[in-house]
């Protein structure tokens, strides 16, 4: 990492400023008895993957003070709102891309060249396995877990469309 010096980085650019909501400033450890404690660890060993992450950033904005948080800005985003963020500005352009390669490679294979089709389609997977995205909330994560599983729903689509190419490759009639 680059040292700053006068607001700049020793590259020439302007250094990037940070902030500090003190959500844990005066963090300090809840007096637990040991029922508790196995209660903890009861829940760590649970299989959490059917419950909605979203549930959290809920649970931690109504633990707050409600003047500490305001304070903090701490503030839980609903999926409804974070998608009306996201799809627009995420998926759909990328929605767009997928069509227009998936269109390009289906006239590809019907010329007989899925090797062309193949690659075509397996450079926009590497695209879209190196999208990265700046969660604008900076709070639960919330932005980020809605945005990953749409990302992932249309990897899903572009790794489908890749293996039924290289199906027909492998069992070509031409």
């Amino acid at each position: 990492m680059a040292r700053h010096e006068r607001g700049h980085t020793l590259v020439g650019r302007p250094a990037v400023l940070r902030f500090n909501g003190g959500l844990f400033a005066q963090a300090q450890a809840l007096p637990l008895d040991q029922a508790q404690i196995d209660l903890l660890i009861h829940a760590g060993e649970a299989n959490w993957r059917h419950v909605e992450p979203a549930i959290f950033g809920t649970l931690l904005e109504r633990a707050l003070d409600p003047l500490e948080r305001h304070k903090l800005g701490a503030h839980y985003t609903p999926r409804a709102y974070v998608e009306r963020l996201v799809l627009p500005t995420v998926i759909e352009p990328l929605r767009e891309e997928w069509t227009a390669v998936h269109s390009a490679a289906f006239a590809l294979h019907e010329q007989g060249k899925d090797a062309e089709a193949i690659k075509l389609v397996a450079t926009f997977q590497v695209r879209l396995a190196n999208v990265r995205v700046l969660d604008p909330a900076c709070g639960s994560g919330n932005f980020l877990y809605v945005t990953l599983e749409h990302l992932k729903r249309l990897e899903g689509e572009v790794l489908d469309t890749l293996e039924s190419l290289a199906a027909c490759r492998t069992y070509s009639w031409k």
